[in-house]
């Protein structure tokens, strides 16, 4: 009695899987171009739709995306909408103005919304600082004339 239980199982598991794995895997296929590639081989689509076999003439593409141009926070006495640093590291801060007041960076705290200065300038140089990947800073003027205000990553 069991063992004939256990075949009409091992025939309803069967009959379950048998269309399954006849219709083999769904979703995108991978050819190989005229046939060349090997079956174990790494390749990458090269932007035409055809696939690339990696070998050491044909290495993968790796791009590092790096976008370390520096950020204008004001310019002409007018603050820049807030900004975000896109890769961590350490960073000059340089600001001009023909007359000064107060220029104040500020880091945008952790709770998304609330601004904490770094540090209050009065005078004309430049300060470098770390400064953490996906920060958001701006800064505020206040009493200055003509100022502009740049942050640049250093390294």
């Amino acid at each position: 009695m069991k063992m004939m239980i256990r075949a009409a199982i091992a025939l309803l598991a069967l009959s379950v899987c048998a269309p399954i794995l006849a219709a083999g895997p769904t979703g995108l296929a991978i050819t190989a171009p005229a046939g060349s590639v090997p079956s174990q081989a790494m390749t990458y689509d090269d932007g035409t739709g055809k696939a690339q076999v990696v070998r050491a003439a044909n290495p993968l593409p790796i791009t590092a995306v790096r976008n370390d141009a520096p950020m204008t926070l004001a310019l002409a006495n007018t603050p820049a909408t807030a900004k975000t640093v896109a890769n961590g590291g350490y960073y000059s801060l340089a600001q001009s103005c023909s007359a000064y007041g107060t220029v104040t960076f500020r880091q945008i705290g952790p709770d998304g919304s609330t601004p904490m200065t770094i540090v209050a300038k009065t005078s004309a140089d430049v300060t470098v600082w770390p400064i953490a990947a996906g920060a958001v800073v701006d800064v505020t003027l206040s009493g200055t004339t003509a100022c502009n205000v740049t942050l640049s990553r250093v390294s």
